[in-house]
């Protein structure tokens, strides 16, 4: 007989497969670590037979698929009927996939900036595809005949003949309560007086970027009003900013969401510094009573594990064709 692990055991076992994962390059390289972990540990077998390279997340398939409240979900429903232009009530109850076409999407691109013409949701048994009216025949004829765990793939070849766009999928997470056992108390929100600071974690974070630029007063005027609208927390070692927990855009900017980031310098992964300050800014935005939202790539193995130690559940995945990355590419 199998015994059931509790929660503070699932806990301590997510935590410690999290900083294993951490710095590794690939979700093959993840996989390899939770093989070897899952050796280790007999409690691994409650809840998982296998782990490959194409699921190294399988191995807490439990964790991930936690409920959330209706109360919680529907606050998330909302952010996605805007996005999608589908009713809460279609979201609760449709099966298969719902096309929805719709007059403009986003803002056509300006400069390098984002234009989305297709964007999808895949819920357990659902797919809501939002797509510019101008691809609705094509939309219909790729998703004949097709079955909810097949549209995402379709789209994604779909976009791969398009040219100058890209499809990205992504998981997407919702949050019921935070993690009460992460201490955020070391981590400060970000301040004026922590501008070069700032300036030097953003050059360490992403040299091939700020290498290129150089700090001017436009630059120092957005961290002023990042400050004032209080949306950054950090954690500082030795006088450094070593991990940055903020707030990214978010499409359509809906009330009641906000969409959370996480940096951490490479040296200081694996201790526990991005979880510390990503609490920290979950928790203001909790007492403002806000919902973050956790959004990261389908292979990112150690985010969807951070994710889960700060209490997020996966409500499904985001699937958007966009411009992003070509005309990211032709600027860097």
């Amino acid at each position: 007989m199998v015994s059931v692990m509790t929660n503070a055991e699932q806990y301590r076992l997510l935590e410690k497969l999290a900083n294993m994962v951490e710095l590794q390059a690939t979700p093959g390289d993840a996989a390899r670590i939770i093989k070897e972990v899952q050796a280790q540990s007999l409690a691994l077998s409650s809840y998982t037979q296998t782990v490959n390279e194409e699921a190294a997340l399988s191995l807490h398939e439990t964790a991930r698929k936690s409920l959330l409240s209706i109360e919680t979900l529907s606050k998330y429903r909302q952010f996605f009927e805007m996005r999608l232009h589908v009713s809460i009530e279609q979201m609760s109850h449709a099966k298969g996939v719902v096309l929805s076409p719709h007059e403009e999407m986003y803002s056509k691109p300006t400069d390098w900036m984002t234009y989305i013409p297709v964007c999808a949701f895949e819920s357990e048994r659902a797919v809501f595809i939002s797509c510019i009216p101008e691809w609705e025949c094509d939309i219909r004829v790729l998703l004949e005949g097709a079955e909810t765990s097949e549209a995402i793939p379709r789209m994604n070849e779909f976009a791969e003949k398009k040219a100058f766009l890209v499809g990205e999928c992504r998981k997407v997470y919702g949050l019921e309560t935070p993690n009460p056992q992460i201490d955020p108390s070391e981590a400060i929100q970000l301040d004026y007086a922590q501008y070069n600071q700032y300036w030097e974690f953003k050059r360490k974070m992403y040299p091939a970027i700020y290498e290129l630029i150089e700090q001017d007063k436009q630059m120092e005027e957005d961290y002023r009003k990042m400050v004032d609208e209080r949306t950054s927390f950090c954690v500082i070692r030795e006088d450094e900013i070593v991990s940055l927990a903020t707030l990214e855009p978010i499409p359509n900017k809906p009330e009641g969401i906000v969409n959370l980031g996480i940096s951490t310098l490479k040296d200081y992964r694996r201790n526990g510094n991005g979880e510390i300050a990503c609490a920290a800014l979950i928790n203001h935005y909790f007492q403002k009573g806000l919902r973050p939202i956790w959004q990261c790539e389908q292979n990112n193995t150690a985010s969807q594990l951070l994710a889960e130690k700060l209490g997020f559940r996966c409500m499904g995945n985001v699937f958007d064709i966009s411009t992003l990355a070509v005309c990211w590419n032709n600027i860097v």
